[in-house]
């Protein structure tokens, strides 16, 4: 009887010093779910680097978190600390997160910006001359917002698949009107192009999404099931007619960084793959559609795009 009486408290002893180790993040309602060490933040357990993001209890007795943009992520762990972003979306990886990132489709930590006008030189038109803004960047890491005119697209990881077949297009188009000088960039895949005619990808500045007129930046195919003779041009669809080009033999399957830059009635169409030297093109034209707004069109293609960015200038 003895010993089991030992054996008894023994277990008594062992499980009251026992405090099993939860992993960092453990769902929790109050503090009293989560190890004596850890406090419950934000509806997760959290240990010292949590604590010590934390405030002294409120008056309920709640642990309230260092959260000055009111995000629901504690400051320390915030890539945009002072901007909300509860999603955290990042897509250059860098320790920026794409709402507060001073060139959000560039990997860099101590990005330059001489200036200074907050967006830094990956991203600037105009890197010397202050007055750019980032007006809009979308990196797909969710379908876009319902105020995009969208047709024929889907979210393919952190990427958007527009598919255009035979003699059809497809566009995509944010609730922005073109403005007079702007750039718009994308990085996109050309993934196949289909047909008996030609197939092109552009950037379209500016975009009537009502009967597809437009001015646009074009990886252009003269013949969808061939590669030969193919160009980066500038086309004119309301006078139908090129206002610049360029011979660039861009190939399906490769990624591309894409950009068309309008200044009043001047463009620059400007095509690279990542870390190669950028071949251009430009022209002029005065048209303009009843209805300007900025477009990534499709035609006879489908296409895989990561970004849009769009950078308006003084």
């Amino acid at each position: 009887m003895m010993g089991l009486l030992r054996l008894s408290l023994a277990w008594v002893v062992l499980a009251g010093c026992y405090a099993p180790e939860f992993p960092l993040g453990a769902p929790c309602t109050t503090d009293s779910d989560c190890p004596a060490s850890q406090h419950c933040v934000a509806g997760y357990c959290g240990g010292s680097e949590v604590a010590d993001d934390a405030s002294s209890d409120d008056a309920d007795g709640e642990v309230s978190i260092d959260d000055p943009d009111g995000d629901g992520i504690a400051g320390a762990e915030d890539n945009c600390p002072d901007v909300a972003n509860a999603d955290q979306a990042n897509e250059d990886a860098d320790k920026w997160g794409d709402v507060c990132d001073p060139c959000p489709i560039e990997a860099n930590d101590t990005p330059s910006d001489p200036d200074g006008d907050g967006v830094a030189d990956g991203c600037d038109p105009s890197p010397m001359t202050p007055g750019d803004q980032i007006v809009l960047f979308e990196g797909f890491h969710a379908a876009p917002p319902s105020t995009w005119i969208i047709g024929g697209a889907v979210i393919v990881g952190d990427d958007i698949r527009m598919v255009a077949t035979g003699t059809n297009h497809t566009f995509m188009s944010p609730p922005l009107d073109a403005p007079t000088n702007v750039t718009l960039m994308t990085r996109v895949i050309i993934e196949e192009t289909t047909g008996n005619n030609d197939a092109d990808f552009g950037l379209a500045v500016p975009y009537n999404p009502a009967n597809d007129d437009s001015v646009r930046c074009e990886l252009y195919s003269p013949d969808a099931t061939q590669t030969a003779n193919r160009d980066l041009s500038i086309w004119d669809s309301m006078r139908d007619v090129e206002v610049g080009s360029r011979q660039f033999a861009w190939v399906t399957g490769t990624p591309y960084l894409l950009s068309l830059r309008r200044t009043g009635n001047d463009y620059a169409c400007r095509v690279s793959e990542p870390a190669a030297a950028p071949v251009t093109t430009s022209g002029n034209t005065p048209s303009m559609p009843a209805q300007p707004k900025l477009a990534l069109r499709a035609y006879a293609a489908s296409t895989l795009i990561s970004y849009v960015l769009i950078v308006q200038s003084p």
